[in-house]
């Protein structure tokens, strides 16, 4: 039997190594009881123990009292390498009579199928038809605000009137309507007023009007003197004093209705000697100025494009309608008309129409 004394000294003693010869010294005779412990408990002592801390092993004997047999084998045992890195508990001893099992087999890897090239054909690149942009059929832009035909090529007799303050424009209208009105007797009899249809006193009425309060549409409002832009094609009055104004500015208006598609110009005639290229203003039928073109070959380049009949203001129509077939013929040759027939209302509209523009774009 073990002394517990003896063996507390000896592992004091020996701090670093544990021998069983050092123990058996003073015990000449030891009777140890052999103790068969299961391999899976030597397995699960391996793992709990580092490789590296020393191991005392106990060599079972018999109950017959022997000299106790002390190797090197039995003292120092090499363990194996730990693998708790890898989580397989390696047993401490294997009974080599046992029979390993051998492994499986690995599975079989697939193969995979050879890769056939399949030639790409590239789809044909169609290109882009190319088509021609379409002509803008949208009209010139208009004004915000209707104008009032004393307004008309006033910058022209007072060159500072657009860059002037709201007061003194008022101020240059109303010393405009005051020229026209002291000079509307020479212009009449100069221009044959009658023949055209000016009324003296009616033409007086509307300028007298502009005296005292200039372009100002709210003030000519309300003495009932606004100038009616959607019926000047039709109303005398107003075709009439639209006529004066152009000749006494010595320009030309040509009044746009987008619903017949027809450009009425004024004056009905120029008699007058301008130098130069005649100034035209475009204005819509409902008095709001047009961005649209200043002379006459441009009227008719412009009429063309957007499908307009360009024609003469009220009184040359109702001049011509006053003659008889055989007159309008020859009126229409003496222009250098070819052919003058049709009815009354077709050459009336041919020779007006070609009258107008010999006179708007002559030779050009």
């Amino acid at each position: 039997m073990v002394l517990w004394s003896a063996l507390a000294g000896a592992i004091k003693k020996n701090s670093s190594v544990f021998r069983l010869a050092e123990i058996s010294l003073n015990e000449p005779v030891v009777e140890r009881i052999a103790l068969v412990i299961p391999k899976v408990v030597l397995a699960t002592a391996a793992s709990a123990v580092p490789a590296s801390a020393p191991l005392a092993t106990v060599v079972p004997v018999s109950v017959v009292p022997v000299v106790p047999v002390v190797t090197a084998a039995t003292t120092n045992p090499v363990l194996p390498t730990s693998t708790k890195s890898l989580d397989v508990k390696t047993p401490l001893f294997v009974d080599s009579d046992e029979d390993e099992e051998p492994l499986p087999p690995p599975p079989p890897v697939p193969t995979a199928a050879p890769v056939v090239a399949v030639p790409v054909v590239a789809a044909p690149v169609v290109a882009p038809a190319v088509t021609d942009s379409p002509k803008s059929d949208k009209l010139p832009r208009e004004a915000k605000h209707e104008v009032d035909p004393i307004v008309l090529g006033i910058e022209l007799e007072d060159p500072l009137y657009g860059e002037s303050p709201r007061n003194t424009k008022a101020a240059i209208e109303r010393e405009a309507a005051t020229r026209y009105d002291s000079s509307f007797n020479e212009i009449y009899k100069a221009e044959g007023g009658r023949n055209r249809g000016w009324i003296k006193g009616t033409m007086e009425a509307l300028i007298r009007a502009r005296k005292a309060s200039g372009g100002n549409i709210k003030e000519l409002d309300k003495a009932k003197a606004a100038f009616p832009w959607s019926l000047v094609v039709e109303d005398k009055t107003a075709s009439s004093f639209l006529d004066f104004l152009c000749v006494a500015k010595k320009i030309r208006v040509a009044v746009l209705c987008e619903e017949t598609k027809i450009i009425h110009i004024y004056p009905a005639s120029d008699k007058h000697d301008i130098e130069g290229e005649v100034p035209l203003y475009m204005v819509s039928s409902n008095g709001r100025p047009m961005n649209g073109p200043r002379d006459g070959l441009g009227l008719y380049i412009f009429a063309e494009k957007h499908t307009f009949t360009v024609m003469p203001c009220l009184s040359v129509l109702n001049a011509l309608s006053k003659l008889t077939l055989e007159e309008l013929e020859t009126v229409g040759k003496g222009l250098g008309m070819a052919i003058v027939e049709g009815k009354k209302t077709e050459r009336v509209a041919a020779i007006a129409a070609y009258k107008l523009k010999q006179r708007l774009v002559g030779n050009q």
